[in-house]
Protein backbone atom coordinates (compact mmCIF):
# COMPACT_ATOMS: atom_id res chain seq x y z
CA UNK A 1 0.00 0.00 0.00
CA UNK A 2 1.44 3.36 -0.93
CA UNK A 3 2.15 5.96 1.76
CA UNK A 4 -0.44 8.43 0.50
CA UNK A 5 -3.28 5.98 1.01
CA UNK A 6 -2.09 5.18 4.55
CA UNK A 7 -2.90 8.70 5.75
CA UNK A 8 -6.68 8.57 5.12
CA UNK A 9 -6.81 5.01 6.41
CA UNK A 10 -5.07 6.08 9.62
CA UNK A 11 -7.42 9.03 10.06
CA UNK A 12 -10.51 6.86 9.62
CA UNK A 13 -9.13 4.21 11.99
CA UNK A 14 -8.35 6.78 14.69
CA UNK A 15 -11.76 8.40 14.28
CA UNK A 16 -13.49 5.03 14.59
CA UNK A 17 -11.53 4.19 17.74
CA UNK A 18 -12.29 7.56 19.31
CA UNK A 19 -15.96 7.23 18.37
CA UNK A 20 -16.09 3.73 19.86
CA UNK A 21 -14.57 4.97 23.11
CA UNK A 22 -16.92 7.95 23.46
CA UNK A 23 -19.89 5.81 22.48
CA UNK A 24 -19.04 3.26 25.16
CA UNK A 25 -18.42 5.86 27.86
CA UNK A 26 -21.05 8.51 27.05
CA UNK A 27 -23.38 6.71 24.62
CA UNK A 28 -22.71 9.53 22.17
CA UNK A 29 -20.69 10.01 18.98
CA UNK A 30 -19.86 13.68 18.73
CA UNK A 31 -20.31 15.93 15.70
CA UNK A 32 -16.93 17.50 16.47
CA UNK A 33 -15.46 14.16 15.41
CA UNK A 34 -17.69 12.98 12.59
CA UNK A 35 -18.18 16.17 10.60
CA UNK A 36 -14.46 17.09 10.22
CA UNK A 37 -13.68 13.49 9.23
CA UNK A 38 -16.43 13.62 6.62
CA UNK A 39 -15.23 16.98 5.29
CA UNK A 40 -11.60 15.88 5.19
CA UNK A 41 -12.59 12.69 3.37
CA UNK A 42 -14.40 14.66 0.70
CA UNK A 43 -11.51 17.10 0.39
CA UNK A 44 -9.09 14.20 0.07
CA UNK A 45 -11.22 12.52 -2.59
CA UNK A 46 -11.38 15.77 -4.56
CA UNK A 47 -7.64 16.43 -4.25
CA UNK A 48 -6.71 12.93 -5.42
CA UNK A 49 -9.42 12.25 -8.00
CA UNK A 50 -10.83 15.62 -8.99
CA UNK A 51 -14.55 15.80 -9.61
CA UNK A 52 -14.74 12.05 -10.17
CA UNK A 53 -13.13 11.46 -6.79
CA UNK A 54 -15.47 13.94 -5.16
CA UNK A 55 -18.49 12.23 -6.67
CA UNK A 56 -17.23 8.88 -5.36
CA UNK A 57 -16.82 10.44 -1.92
CA UNK A 58 -20.35 11.82 -2.01
CA UNK A 59 -21.64 8.39 -3.06
CA UNK A 60 -19.77 6.91 -0.09
CA UNK A 61 -21.40 9.43 2.24
CA UNK A 62 -24.82 8.62 0.84
CA UNK A 63 -24.22 4.88 1.10
CA UNK A 64 -23.14 5.18 4.73
CA UNK A 65 -26.14 7.36 5.49
CA UNK A 66 -28.73 5.13 3.86
CA UNK A 67 -27.18 1.96 5.28
CA UNK A 68 -28.04 3.04 8.84
CA UNK A 69 -30.83 5.63 8.63
CA UNK A 70 -33.53 2.96 8.91
CA UNK A 71 -32.07 1.74 12.22
CA UNK A 72 -31.91 5.31 13.50
CA UNK A 73 -35.54 5.96 12.57
CA UNK A 74 -36.57 2.73 14.31
CA UNK A 75 -34.75 3.86 17.48
CA UNK A 76 -32.00 1.26 17.34
CA UNK A 77 -29.10 3.72 17.26
CA UNK A 78 -28.25 7.38 17.49
CA UNK A 79 -27.67 9.88 14.73
CA UNK A 80 -23.97 10.01 15.55
CA UNK A 81 -23.59 6.42 14.41
CA UNK A 82 -25.21 7.30 11.10
CA UNK A 83 -22.93 10.29 10.66
CA UNK A 84 -19.87 8.23 11.57
CA UNK A 85 -20.58 5.65 8.86
CA UNK A 86 -21.21 8.49 6.42
CA UNK A 87 -17.83 9.96 7.34
CA UNK A 88 -16.16 6.57 6.86
CA UNK A 89 -17.84 6.34 3.46
CA UNK A 90 -16.32 9.66 2.43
Amino acid sequence: MEKLSMVPLSIVLMAALIAAATDLWNFKVYNTLTLPVMASGLIYQFSVGGLDGLSQGVLGVLFGFFALIFFYVMGGMGAGDVKLLSAVGA
